[in-house]
């Protein structure tokens, strides 16, 4: 339950391609797959701001992205990111890296995953 593992090597020999497969993002070419049913996954990527929609706030993302919840929900669960208050509900254009950063993480965060995948 407290592992960490860490796969290394040269850049382009394929750590995120591989990270990807894992993960699901990325089918597989050849070959098989399992994984059980009931394993949550989540990824947060080296790249994780592009997953943004620049025009929509922290909180109208989590809406569209995982419809079913309260918005007191939603942010409840941002402010524990760090994002409280009137930053939930601007543009995500217009905040910082760093408040980017935590949007994203929380989105990842968001299904309580029980491997979290960091590239």
């Amino acid at each position: 339950m407290e592992c960490r593992i860490a796969i290394v090597g040269a850049n382009g020999v394929g750590k995120s391609t591989l990270l990807k497969l894992l993960v699901g993002s990325l089918g597989l070419s050849s070959g098989n797959s399992y994984r059980n049913g009931r394993l949550m996954l989540s990824m947060f990527t080296q790249h994780h701001t592009d997953q943004l929609k620049p025009h929509l706030s922290p909180l109208e993302q989590f809406i569209n992205d995982f419809p079913g919840s309260t918005q007191e929900t939603y942010r409840s669960h941002l402010g524990s990111f760090g994002v409280t208050g009137t930053l939930a509900l601007r543009p995500n254009y217009l905040l910082s890296g760093g408040q980017k950063s935590r949007v994203a993480f929380a989105l990842a965060m968001w299904k309580n995953p029980h491997i979290l995948v960091l590239d």
